[in-house]
């Protein structure tokens, strides 16, 4: 059974083809530049990393705030990966990787939430999602690529909810 013209046009007319599809992306392109191994570096970018690192697989508490969501979250990420064999730094580097494709997916959401066309809204989260923040905070074990999806999260729930008084 192939693809027509028509079916072709329909899949990809879909709002969540284009979500899936950002998330995908970005999570590839990602993974090109994910830091695997434990952090050394003294880039300002990376400041926590090695601690995040560190504290993840121990279940440990980073900073004196702890960053419990996270803390609890990653942690969990981090032990499920070790019980398939990925080391604890790289497994700290895709949680924030898979926060980076979540955010990615939320843009698509939000710009077509706001009317722009979902394949303008893909390249607007592609553009969005590989800044040069955007980008290493998804490469690196940091807190901030799950800030930034659920900052958008909350974007998008609080414009639905503004405009019909309903969660969906």
């Amino acid at each position: 059974m192939g693809l027509t013209r028509a079916s072709f046009n329909a899949r990809f007319k879909s709002e969540r083809t284009w979500v899936i599809l950002a998330a995908v992306a970005v999570l590839i392109i990602v993974l090109t530049t994910l830091q695997w191994d434990v952090n050394g570096s003294q880039s300002p970018y990376a400041t926590d990393v090695g601690e995040i690192q560190n504290a993840l697989p121990r279940w440990g508490t980073l900073h004196f705030t702890g960053y419990p969501l996270y803390t609890f979250a990653g942690s969990a990420w981090v032990s499920f990966l070790r019980l398939l064999g990925v080391a604890p730094a790289a497994g700290a580097s895709l949680f924030s990787a898979m926060w980076g494709a979540v955010a990615a997916a939320l843009v698509v959401l939000l710009a077509v939430e706001l009317g722009v066309p979902a394949p303008t809204a893909f390249l607007a989260s592609l553009v969005a999602s590989l800044t040069r923040s955007a980008w290493i905070y998804s490469s690196l074990a940091e807190v901030h690529s799950l800030t930034m999806a659920l900052s958008l999260a909350t974007l998008l729930l609080a414009l639905r909810f503004g405009r019909s008084g309903a969660r969906r």
